[in-house]
Parts: C-alpha cells; sequence; structure tokens
C-alpha cells in the first residue's frame, strides 16, 4: 500500500508525474485530442484575425516545424504519461515479489470509485499478492506441523522396530540353532509382518518363517502375536510334527483375533514354513501353509509345496489339518526358506515379478558357497532386479546347511 515516507522523499517533478499518470486514460486521452484538434485551429483564428497573410505562413510553418521536432519526445511522453508509467510500476512490483522480498514496495493512491483499469489492475495485483503471501505462510505453518508430525512417526516406527526385533530370535540364537546359516531380511516399512522363529528342544531344532497380513506397525504387531503362540503352542506332540505345530497355531490365531464366529471385525492371519529338524533320525520334517521349502542336493534345487490353506484366517477352518513332508538330511546340503516379498518383487527390464523360477536358479547356482557368500549375492540380485522400483513387501529368506547336523 502507499508509502507516505517514501513518497514524501521523491522530487516535485515526479510527483506531477505520478499525479498525471494516474489520471484516468480516457482524460488524458480527451486531453491530447484537445490540444491536438481545437487549439491549432483557435489559434490560426486569432492569428487570421490580427496578422497578415505573412505572418499566418510564418506561423503554419513554424508550426508544422515545432511538430515535426516535437514529434517523438511528445509521442514519448503521452506513452509515458497514458501507459507505460502505469506498466512500468506493475512490473517493478512483480520483478520485487519474484525476488523473493518479503515487504515490496507498491506505491497506490487512495481507493476510489472511479478509478482507471490501470490502477484497478495494480490494485489487484497487490491484492492477489498479499492472497498468495497469506496462503504461502499457512503453506509454511502446515508444512511444519507435517514435519513434525513425520518425525513423531519416524520415532514411532523406530521404537517399534527395536520391540520387535526384540522379540525375534537373536543372532546367538540362530547360531546355537542352526551353525551355518543366512538370513536376508528386509521390512518394507522399517518393521513389517515378516517375521521368523527358532527353538531348540533337545535333539530336535524348530524353525519357522511366517508371513502376516499387513505392513509397518500393524504387520509388525501382528507377528508379536504369533511369537508368542510359538512359544506356547510348542509341545512335545509337536517333535518331528510341524503340522501339529500349524494346526494349533490356526486354532490359537483364530481364537485370538476372534476370527472364529460370524461375527468377525477382522480377516487376519499368515502364511509360512515350519520345519523340525531331527537330529537323532536325520531327518527334516516340513510342513507349510501357502509357502514353500527349497532344497539344494547333488541333483540341484527343487522344490517342496505346503498346504494351499493359510492359517488364522476367516475361510480357514478352525480345524484345519497341514500335512508334514519328511526328508533324510542325507539328500540334501542346505535348505531355504523365505516370503513372497522375495519373488513377488518387480523389477528387471519388463517390470515383472522375480518369480520363484529365477531365486531357485539364483540358489542352485551357489548353494556350494559358504552362507555368508549366499546372503552377500542373494541381497545383490534382490537390489539389483528392483532397481529404482519401489519395494512391495516385506523380504525374508533364510538358508541354512544340514552338514551341521550330519556331524552332530
Amino acid at each position: 500500500m502507499p508509502d507516505p515516507e517514501r513518497s514524501q522523499r521523491k522530487p516535485f517533478f515526479q510527483k506531477a508525474l505520478d499525479a498525471v499518470s494516474n489520471l484516468g486514460v480516457g482524460l488524458k486521452v480527451k486531453f491530447v485530442l484537445l490540444c491536438i484538434g481545437v487549439i491549432p485551429p483557435l489559434v490560426m483564428l486569432v492569428i487570421l484575425r490580427q496578422a497578415d497573410s505573412e505572418t499566418l505562413q510564418n506561423f503554419l510553418a513554424l508550426y508544422v516545424a515545432a511538430g515535426v521536432l516535437l514529434y517523438y519526445p511528445t509521442g514519448k511522453a503521452m506513452e509515458e504519461l497514458i501507459v507505460l508509467r502505469q506498466t512500468r510500476r506493475i512490473n517493478s512490483y512483480v520483478d520485487e515479489v519474484k525476488a523473493g522480498r518479503r515487504t515490496p514496495h507498491f506505491e497506490l493512491p487512495g481507493e476510489r470509485g472511479d478509478e482507471h483499469d490501470f490502477l484497478r489492475l495494480q490494485r489487484n495485483i497487490f491484492w492477489m499478492v498479499q492472497g498468495l503471501k497469506s496462503r504461502e505462510a499457512k503453506l509454511q505453518d502446515t508444512l511444519g506441523k507435517l514435519k513434525t508430525a513425520q518425525r513423531q512417526v519416524l520415532e514411532s516406527i523406530d521404537y517399534a522396530s527395536r520391540i520387535q526385533r526384540s522379540f525375534l530370535p537373536s543372532d546367538n540364537d540362530l547360531k546355537d540353532a542352526l551353525d551355518d546359516y543366512f538370513l536376508f531380511w528386509l521390512p518394507r516399512d522399517g518393521v513389517g509382518g515378516d517375521a521368523y522363529w527358532v527353538r531348540h528342544e533337545g535333539e530336535y531344532t524348530y524353525l519357522a518363517v511366517f508371513d502376516c497380513t499387513g505392513h509397518g506397525v500393524p504387520g509388525a504387531f501382528l507377528t508379536l502375536i504369533v511369537n508368542s503362540l510359538f512359544e506356547q503352542n510348542l509341545d512335545r506332540y509337536c517333535c518331528g510334527n510341524p503340522a501339529r505345530l500349524l494346526a494349533k497355531m490356526n486354532m490359537g490365531l483364530k481364537t485370538a483375533l476372534s476370527q472364529h464366529g460370524k461375527n468377525n471385525f477382522s480377516d487376519d492371519g499368515l502364511e509360512g514354513a515350519v520345519c523340525c529338524i531331527d537330529r537323532v533320525e536325520g531327518v527334516l520334517h516340513f510342513a507349510g501353509a501357502r509357502c514353500f521349502l527349497l532344497l539344494a542336493g547333488n541333483d540341484g534345487v527343487r522344490e517342496v509345496k505346503g498346504d494351499r490353506m493359510g492359517v488364522g484366517f476367516v475361510h480357514v477352518p478352525i480345524d484345519q489339518e497341514f500335512a508334514n513332508h519328511g526328508i533324510p538330511l542325507s539328500e540334501i546340503g542346505a535348505a531355504y526358506l523365505f516370503t513372497d516379498g522375495a519373488t513377488d518383487q518387480i523389477g528387471g527390464p519388463k517390470k515383472l515379478p522375480y518369480g520363484r523360477r529365477r531365486l531357485r536358479t539364483l540358489l542352485a547356482e551357489h548353494s556350494q558357497l559358504p552362507m555368508e557368500e549366499q546372503k552377500r549375492i542373494v541381497e545383490k540380485e534382490y537390489y539389483s532386479y528392483k532397481g529404482r522400483n519401489a519395494q512391495r513387501d516385506d523380504v525374508t529368506v533364510m538358508g541354512f546347511s544340514t552338514k551341521g547336523f550330519l556331524e552332530g
């Protein structure tokens, strides 16, 4: 709006030009036409009455010469007063706004009802900029609140991740139970629905890799429930019988989530693989709920399919039974459990899922290498195939060698 102090510092000539420039365009055009079309004939009439023809000729010649000489400066002055001064003022203000000046100067006369279009345009631009600045301030305030909320969410996820990791078996637990193994565990959102469980009981070693419904904190919350249910449902009758453990997990999860009656508020569960390694008999027992087990042997890597039913879902009967598969440890050199996050990842030149076939081929090519080396290869392959595509799901791939069990 008008700046009184700045206006007082202007020279009188500049003030006069501004005052004339602020006059209406129509008034200024009428004044120019009056000067050109009315005043010269009146002057000539006066001269005709009071002077001879020679004086008139001299006056006309002088008038034409003056018109020619003053044509350009007069035109520039008219442009300045009618259009350019107002346009320059608008451009100057816009330039200050573009430069990011917090309080750009825009000198405007007091508002009147009969303002000409240029003044109204200047005033509209001024108030438009004020509106934008007001919205910018609100946007900055909203962005500040969003940053605070984002920081709080990230802190919550980080804390949830620590809680989830505390429930999962430690590296020492896995080392004691499996001896030579690798684990590639990559939650999509810091925490997730993929988890693993291990238990070493006498001559039996139990191992599970499972994928719960959901991602992030909800999925991680469900893994804590599942982890506790594994601990609760493991009994001596599960020895060499991982299918019994899956059946008990199904019943326990449906009961815990109230998904066994008619009024169901959720439909959650898990897909997973459970192994029971009998060191005395030298047998690997496997049961799967919509999951697979890959076994590396002399003939490459073969696939053992689990049941087509998941665990805990509403459509799964509460008394659902699962099948056991027994494989002699002498026939295999390594075993691999994985969730569908590893095989469903989109990537490659055609943006297709990675697929179980590629994973099976990759493991077959490197199954003779040490487990740590296999982990580096699996990780590198995953990130290379994914490229810049977003991670679709939580990823878990676990492998272990059977040599330690045979030697034991």
